[in-house]
């Protein structure tokens, strides 16, 4: 049996959240932030972690003004053991995420208030209730790509696009918001701080996501958006254990860069039956890519080829340290064949990908939850 113990809401403080991908989104940048990216729609699961980890340390900085940072040295020491502490969990437990979770109120039924929860694929929002849709669109592409007939190929390719085509015209309610309706690129100009002066030539663009506003934008003839929350679940398999209920509602920063956001994390008793394992997953969040992996296929992917995989955390001196870049899978990708890697021993297990069986039981236990309004 596997049970929802922790759940960690956030909600924007503002209208819009500025969100980066992997790296810095710097003109000047060099590396893997220079190349041109898709930003997330929702915030990476790593970026989630170091916030909780930034809650921590100043929570406990207040209490006994000591410095808790200060030995740490890696992205396990330094993000995710303070935010696993912050969680009351045990190594045992797996971290998935990121998730949207939108209250909807359809016209014609007063009174009631419907939820519906989503994932990031990269160009869209994708609706739980559309996952298998977006396999079959994987499969079709996959087929395409097996066989040695041109009319075959032409023909297959064509039903995976009418496929995702289908999410998003599907009658009701569209099960893929596409990421146009929710983000927009604002072009900026570089200056130099220290002359007070414009950089030559650097000019470059930045990303601002206004979930609710796109969702109301979107839904706008079908239902109106009440309220959305972006949700990290902490799992355990086997019985649930009776954990000191840490409920709290605290302001936050999501990234050293990003805008203000309000964060409660909750107790849960959800329970999730037994399944058989599916045998595709898709990725949730920027997955490291694995030797293993028999399929990868993303059924609309973004315009830039890669996404990089990196962590940042801040070390007891106060500095940012990243590790070392490697290429990744971009969110929406499905796969066949993955395993989530190993992240840090005898703290947490931070799951990328997960198969598709269990991510429609999250999403029908996500809606199943009331405190997650």
């Amino acid at each position: 049996m596997t049970t929802i113990t922790r759940i960690v809401k956030i909600r924007p403080a503002g209208t819009t959240l500025k969100l980066h991908g992997a790296g810095d989104r710097l003109p000047w940048s060099p590396g893997p932030g220079a190349i041109p990216s898709e930003e997330p729609l929702l915030p990476r699961l790593e970026t989630i972690i170091g916030m909780l980890a930034s809650l921590n340390y100043s929570r406990n900085a207040a209490t006994t003004g000591g410095c808790h940072a200060c030995n740490c040295s890696n992205w396990c020491t330094c993000s995710l053991k303070p935010a696993a502490h912050s969680l009351c969990i045990r190594p045992e437990s797996k971290i998935i995420g990121p998730f949207l979770v939108a209250n909807i109120r359809y016209p014609t039924e007063a009174g009631h208030v419907d939820t519906r929860v989503y994932v990031n694929v990269t160009t869209g929002l994708l609706d739980t209730e559309g996952v298998n849709l977006w396999v079959e669109a994987a499969e079709q592409i996959m087929r395409a790509h097996n066989t040695v007939y041109p009319r075959t190929r032409s023909r297959l390719m064509k039903k995976a696009r009418d496929l995702v085509k289908e999410l998003m015209m599907n009658e009701g309610l569209p099960l893929l918001i596409p990421a146009e309706a929710l983000s927009r690129k604002i072009t900026k100009l570089s200056l130099n701080y220290a002359r007070k002066t414009a950089e030559h030539g650097m000019i470059y663009s930045v990303s601002e996501i206004d979930i609710l506003g796109g969702l109301r934008t979107a839904l706008a003839s079908i239902a109106s958006v009440e309220s959305v929350s972006i949700i990290i679940l902490v799992v355990d398999e086997g019985s649930c254990i009776s954990y000191q209920s840490i409920a709290e509602t605290v302001a936050a920063t999501l990234g050293p860069k990003g805008a203000p956001v309000i964060v409660s994390i909750e107790s849960s008793r959800e329970e999730i039956k037994n399944r058989v394992t599916g045998k595709y997953s898709i990725t949730l969040t920027p997955a490291p890519i694995l030797e293993s992996v028999d399929m990868a296929i993303h059924p609309n992917p973004p315009q830039a080829p890669l996404e990089v995989y990196t962590r940042a955390f801040r070390q007891g001196n106060g500095e940012f340290m990243k590790d070392r870049p490697m290429p990744a899978y971009w969110p929406g990708t499905v796969l066949k064949g993955y395993e989530n890697p190993a992240t840090c021993p005898g703290t947490a297990k931070l799951v990328y990908a997960l198969d598709i069986v269990t991510l429609v039981s999250l999403g029908e236990a996500l809606k199943n939850i009331t405190n997650i309004r």
